[in-house]
C-alpha cells in the first residue's frame, strides 16, 4: 500500500477512516505513518515510535460527563465490553480520573534515615510508567518525568525512596498515556540524642576525686561540655560550655558531693543532656577519735578531714595533747613533731572537731537521726557509742535510758485515720439525684479534729455524725400557670420541685408526660395549615413549581404537599425542574447531509424545545444539527466521482487528452478536472514542425579586433521530435543558419574589449632601456580588443647588472644590536638589489643585514660594520 504522512489531533479508528476518537482517550500521536493492512493496520508515530492500534483504548472503566452513550469500537481489558460504533450523545466528553497516590513516611533511625513508600497509584489510564522526586517544587518533579536520568520506572505496585534527609519532598508519577499527578510529604526524623559517660576516681591522701567525662556519642559528631562542675542539672544546662578537644575531659580536686556535667551537640545546641556523679572519697558521718600529741615546744598545725567530710586545720601548742573526730577513710597525714594515734578500741564520734579522750567511761550519746513517738509526743533517739561506758549501745529517749533494743521510728502522727469500717450512710439530694456517702470515724487518738469523714480519705469531715435515713423520691408537681399544646391537645403545665425526685425540675403535662427541663412555649393548640417550602421544584405540565408541605401537626392537612396552590396529597412530588435536555434516541440509520454521513436521532423528551424533531450527529463528534420534524432520507452519501467531458481536446506533454470534470458534489474530487484518453502525437499536438520564435540569447564572436553578434532563437513547439539536433537556430544572414540541439544553446555574454597585455618571452630578448632602467616588452593578445596584436613598453623590471649599462654596487655586512630589553628597535636599509627594507630587532637581540654602504638607519641601536657581503 502507499505511505501517507499525516498530522492527527486524535487517534484514528483504523476500520473507519472517518472515525477519529478524541485525543484525551489515547496517547498523543503526531506526524506518523500508517503501516500494514486493515484491520491489522497500526499507526507508528515518528516522535517516540508509539504504536496505537485497536487495543490501545482505556483499560477497565470509563467515566463520562454529560448525557452520553459510550459504545466504543474495541474490547476493554477490564469489566466492560465494547460494541461497534462509538457514539457520544449530548454534550459529553470522556474525563480520566485525576491521578492520585499515597505516601507513607517513616524513620528507621535518626536524621538521614527517612523513608517514603509511594503506593496506591490510581486514576488516569490506571497503568503507570515513571516516578520522580524533587526537593524544589511539584512543577520540578513533574518536569523530571519527561527527562531520562531524573526519573525511575514503576514496575511494582509501590516505589520506595530511602536514606532521605529531613525536608519537604515533591513526588510525581506519569501513566502510560502521558497523564501526570503529584503530591508532597515531609520527613522530620529526630537527631540521635547526645550521650556520654561520667565517673570519678579518689585520691586517698587529699580525699578529693578526679571527675572524668568520656565516650561522647550522638548528634552530629562535634561536642561542647560544661567548663566546670555544677550542683544541679539546671545549672549545668544553663552554664558555660567549651569545645571538647580530646577523648576525655577531666575535672580535678573535686570534693565529695553530687556534681553535674552537661554535654551538647556543637552543630545543634538544642540537642543536649546532663549526667551526674557522686564523689564519695571521704565517708562523711562515719568517724573515729584520734589522740594527737605535740612532742615539740613549738605550735604545729594538725590537718585532717572532720566528721562532715570538710578539710580542717587546728593549731596544736607545744607539748599539748588533744582528741579529734576524723572522718573514716581519710587517714590524717603524718606531720613531724605530732604523734597521731587512732583510739583503740575505736571510739566513734559525730562532732565536727573535738571528741572524748580515748579510754573515757563517760557515755557518748550519738543522735540516731530519727524520732520516736511516746504518749503522742515526738522525741529524738540517742545511742551510747562509747565502748568504755556502762550504757554502751543502749538507747535514750527524753533523758530516759532504755535497753539496747531500738525504739520504733517515726514522729507522732497527728492526722486523722478514717480508714476503718464505715459506721453508716449519709444521703444528700442535688439536682434530682440522691447521693449516698459512707461515713467513717477517726481511729487515731493523737488527732483532735473532726472525728467523722465522708469516705476513708477524709476530704469532707464533720464534727458530729451526719448519718440519716433514705429520702422520699416522689414528684412534687407545681403549676406553672400557663398552657402548652401537646399532641394537639391543650394542657396546663406543671414542674417537679422535689430535689430528690429523678424528674426534678422537669415540666409535665397531663400529670404524666415529661417535657424535659426546658420550659415549653406557652399557648393553646393552632390548627391553621403551615405551608412550608421544601426547597425544591417539581415539573408539572412542563412548568417548574416550588413544592410546599403543611408542617403543622395539628392541621387537618398535616404532611400534605401543595404545588401551584393545589393540594396534591401526602405523597411527595418528584424532585427536580422540568428536564428540557433532549433525549436523543437513535433511529438506526444514517442520512446524507451536506455530503457527510450523519447518524439520525429523534428527540423524545416532551419538555425539550426540539421534542419530536430529528437530530443529525457525526460520531464521535459533539455537534448536532436539528433538521425539523420530517424524517431525513435513509442512506449514506454516494461519494463515487461522476466525470463529464468538458471542452475540446488539449495537448499536454505532446499527448492529446480529453478534459473532464467531476460533477458529483459528494465526491472527494468534486469540481476538479482531469485529462482522460491520452493519445501521443494526435491533434492538436504537432511533432514535425519546429517553431523558432523564442528569443534565446545572443552569440558573440570576434574577428581582427571586431566584435560580431548573432541572435539565437529557440524552438517553442515542445512536441517537435527533432529537438535533439535542432532546438536552437542562429541566423548568420543570407539564409545561412546553424542549428544546435538540446542543452547546446551557444548564447554567451558580450566579450571584453579591454586589452590583455602580456610580457613577451623570453624577457632577456624582448625589452627596452631608458637610462640604466630595463622595461619589459608587451603584446595585446585579446582578439576582441582594438589593439589586438600590437606591442608596447611594459612594466619596469628594474636596474639589472649587465643590462642598460648598469654595474653592481659593493655591499657591506652590518650587525645591529638593540640594547633596550623591553621594546623592539625599528630599522631600515637599502638592499644590494636596490629596494628599501623596513624591519625590527627584538629586545636585547642582534640582527645581521647585507646593505648598501651607509644606508642603515637604526635609531638608538648599535650598528657595527663586519665586512663586505654579496647578497
Amino acid at each position: 500500500m502507499g505511505k501517507e504522512i499525516k498530522t492527527l489531533d486524535g487517534v484514528m479508528n483504523l476500520d473507519d477512516s472517518n472515525d477519529v476518537l478524541p485525543l484525551n482517550n489515547h496517547r498523543e500521536a503526531r506526524n506518523g505513518v500508517f503501516k500494514g493492512n486493515a484491520p491489522e493496520m497500526h499507526f507508528t508515530a515518528i516522535r517516540g515510535n508509539v504504536k496505537v492500534n485497536n487495543a490501545s483504548l482505556v483499560s477497565n472503566d470509563c467515566r463520562l460527563s454529560g448525557s452520553a452513550l459510550f459504545t466504543p469500537n474495541c474490547s476493554l481489558v477490564g469489566t466492560a465490553v465494547y460494541v461497534p460504533k462509538c457514539e457520544l450523545v449530548g454534550a459529553a466528553v470522556w474525563i480520566p480520573d485525576p491521578i492520585t497516590m499515597t505516601t507513607t513516611v517513616s524513620c528507621t533511625a535518626y536524621i538521614g534515615s527517612g523513608k517514603i513508600v509511594v503506593g496506591n497509584f490510581a486514576g488516569g489510564w490506571r497503568s503507570f510508567s515513571f516516578i520522580a522526586i524533587s526537593t524544589v517544587s511539584a512543577a520540578d518533579a513533574l518536569s523530571r518525568l519527561d527527562a531520562s536520568g531524573t526519573r525511575n520506572a514503576i514496575t511494582t505496585s509501590s516505589y520506595t525512596y530511602s536514606s532521605l534527609a529531613n525536608g519537604t519532598y515533591y513526588i510525581a508519577i506519569m501513566d502510560t498515556g502521558g497523564l501526570k499527578g503529584s503530591t508532597s510529604t515531609t520527613i522530620s526524623c529526630e537527631e540521635e540524642p547526645v550521650a556520654f559517660i561520667l565517673n570519678h576516681s579518689c585520691n586517698a591522701i587529699t580525699g578529693n576525686s578526679t571527675v572524668e567525662a568520656k565516650t561522647f556519642t550522638g548528634g552530629r559528631g562535634t561536642y561542647q561540655i560544661s567548663n566546670t562542675l555544677h550542683t544541679s542539672a539546671a545549672n549545668a544546662l544553663a552554664g558555660t560550655f567549651i569545645d571538647v578537644a580530646s577523648a576525655t575531659v577531666e575535672y580535678s580536686n573535686t570534693p565529695d558531693g553530687t556534681w553535674y556535667v552537661a554535654l551538647r551537640d556543637k552543630a545543634n545546641t538544642i540537642n543536649k543532656t546532663t549526667r551526674s556523679v557522686i564523689s564519695d572519697c571521704i565517708v562523711a558521718g562515719e568517724c573515729s577519735c584520734y589522740t594527737v600529741v605535740n612532742t615539740t615546744a613549738n605550735s604545729i598545725a594538725f590537718e585532717f578531714y572532720d566528721c562532715a567530710g570538710n578539710p580542717a586545720s587546728v593549731g596544736m601548742p607545744g607539748g599539748s595533747t588533744d582528741w579529734f573526730c576524723v572522718a573514716n577513710g581519710a587517714v590524717p597525714v603524718a606531720v613531724e613533731g605530732l604523734t597521731i594515734t587512732k583510739c583503740s578500741p575505736a571510739v566513734p564520734c559525730t562532732t565536727t572537731i573535738s571528741c572524748y579522750q580515748c579510754g573515757s567511761t563517760d557515755p557518748i550519746w550519738q543522735d540516731q537521726n530519727y524520732n520516736t513517738c511516746i504518749s503522742c509526743v515526738t522525741y529524738d533517739v540517742y545511742r551510747d557509742v562509747n565502748p568504755n561506758s556502762a550504757s554502751y549501745n543502749k538507747y535514750k529517749v527524753n533523758n530516759v535510758i532504755g535497753t539496747t533494743t531500738a525504739p520504733t521510728s517515726g514522729d507522732c502522727i497527728t492526722t486523722a485515720d478514717y480508714s476503718g469500717t464505715s459506721i453508716g450512710t449519709y444521703y444528700f439530694c442535688i439536682g434530682g439525684q440522691i447521693n449516698e456517702y459512707a461515713i467513717h470515724q477517726n481511729s487515731n487518738p493523737c488527732f483532735t479534729g473532726n472525728q467523722y469523714s465522708r469516705g476513708p480519705n477524709g476530704t469532707i469531715t464533720y464534727a458530729t455524725n451526719p448519718v440519716n435515713e433514705y429520702p422520699d423520691t416522689d414528684r412534687i408537681l407545681v403549676s406553672q400557670e400557663f398552657n402548652y399544646c401537646y399532641n394537639c391537645v391543650t394542657y396546663l403545665v406543671y414542674r417537679d420541685k422535689n430535689t430528690c425526685s429523678p424528674t426534678f425540675n422537669e415540666y409535665f403535662v397531663n400529670n404524666t408526660v415529661s417535657l424535659g427541663q426546658t420550659a415549653p412555649p406557652a399557648g393553646d393548640c393552632n390548627t391553621t395549615a403551615a405551608w412550608t417550602s421544601q426547597a425544591y421544584n417539581t415539573c408539572s405540565s412542563c412548568t417548574n413549581y416550588l413544592v410546599y408541605r403543611d408542617t403543622n401537626p395539628c392541621s387537618p392537612t398535616f404532611n400534605n404537599y401543595r404545588v401551584n396552590d393545589v393540594n396534591v396529597g401526602n405523597t411527595a412530588p418528584s424532585n427536580g425542574n422540568c428536564v428540557t435536555t433532549p433525549i436523543l434516541t437513535a433511529q438506526g440509520y444514517n442520512t446524507c447531509y451536506q455530503c457527510a454521513n450523519w447518524a439520525v436521532f429523534r428527540d423524545t423528551r416532551p419538555c425539550s424545545a426540539t421534542f419530536n424533531n430529528y437530530i443529525l450527529n457525526q460520531p464521535p463528534g459533539t455537534t448536532f444539527i436539528n433538521v425539523g420534524n420530517t424524517a431525513p432520507s435513509n442512506g449514506n452519501c454516494v461519494t463515487t466521482a461522476n466525470w463529464q467531458n468538458e471542452g475540446a481536446r488539449v495537448c499536454v506533454d505532446c499527448t492529446s487528452y480529453q478534459p473532464q470534470r467531476d460533477v458529483n458534489p459528494c465526491s472527494s474530487t468534486y469540481n476538479t478536472t482531469r485529462n482522460s484518453d491520452g493519445v501521443y502525437g494526435a491533434a492538436p499536438c504537432d511533432t514535425t514542425t519546429p517553431s523558432y520564435t523564442s528569443p534565446s540569447g545572443t552569440f558573440y564572436y570576434c574577428s581582427s579586433g571586431t566584435v560580431n553578434s548573432v541572435a539565437i532563437l529557440g524552438n517553442t513547439n515542445p512536441c517537435y521530435n527533432g529537438m535533439a539536433t535542432a532546438q536552437f537556430r542562429a541566423d548568420f544572414g543570407a539564409g545561412n543558419y546553424i542549428y544546435y540541439g538540446l542543452n547546446e544553446n551557444p548564447a554567451n555574454s558580450p566579450p571584453s574589449t579591454t586589452a590583455n597585455w602580456i610580457n613577451l618571452l623570453p624577457v632577456e630578448t624582448y625589452y627596452e632601456c631608458e637610462g640604466n632602467v630595463r622595461y619589459n616588452q608587451q603584446m595585446d593578445i585579446n582578439t576582441c580588443s582594438p589593439t589586438a596584436g600590437q606591442t608596447r613598453r611594459g612594466t619596469e623590471f628594474g636596474i639589472v647588472a649587465g643590462y642598460c649599462g648598469y654595474n653592481p654596487v659593493t655591499c657591506t655586512s652590518y650587525d645591529i644590536y638593540n640594547s633596550d630589553t623591553n621594546y623592539d628597535l625599528y630599522i631600515s636599509y637599502e638592499q644590494c638589489g636596490g629596494s628599501t627594507v623596513y624591519d625590527s630587532v627584538g629586545p636585547g637581540m642582534t640582527m645581521n643585514v647585507c646593505a648598501v654602504e651607509n644606508t642603515v638607519s637604526a635609531g638608538g641601536g648599535y650598528v657595527t660594520n663586519v665586512g663586505s657581503c654579496s647578497a
